[in-house]
């Protein structure tokens, strides 16, 4: 994109391709398409077959304790309910446990209030 090789791409290069990503990606279609013809039950007990099979009760122990904990423990429900939505293009690498609770919006628990 940047046109001196090696080079980030400027800002208005990366305003131009975002301009251009969104005539292909509405706003209007982002947030449409979700798939429920789903049992989230067999979901996870299809995942569950490749987990050792020792820990899955503590799995399913530790996803019963709020809604929180069970969408975390459910990443396979988020993938089938948005594969087939609508995709902006922009790439986006995020990896591990990537939510707004670990971008220093809640304290940690062994934290005192002056690190926070």
């Amino acid at each position: 994109m940047s046109e001196q090789p090696g080079q980030p791409p400027s800002l208005e290069e990366l305003t131009a391709n975002g301009k251009r990503l969104r005539e292909q990606t509405p706003r209007s279609t982002l947030g449409t398409g979700f798939r429920t013809d789903r049992d989230p039950v067999a979901l996870l007990d299809a995942q569950n077959a490749t987990r050792v099979q020792s820990l899955v009760p503590v799995r399913w122990g530790r996803m019963v304790q709020s809604a929180f904990a069970f969408y975390r423990g459910a990443a396979a429900l988020m993938a089938h309910d948005l594969a087939p939505t609508p995709v902006s293009g922009i790439r986006v690498q995020a990896c591990g446990d990537a939510h707004l609770s670990n971008f220093g919006s809640t304290p940690h628990p062994n934290a005192n209030s002056s690190s926070t």
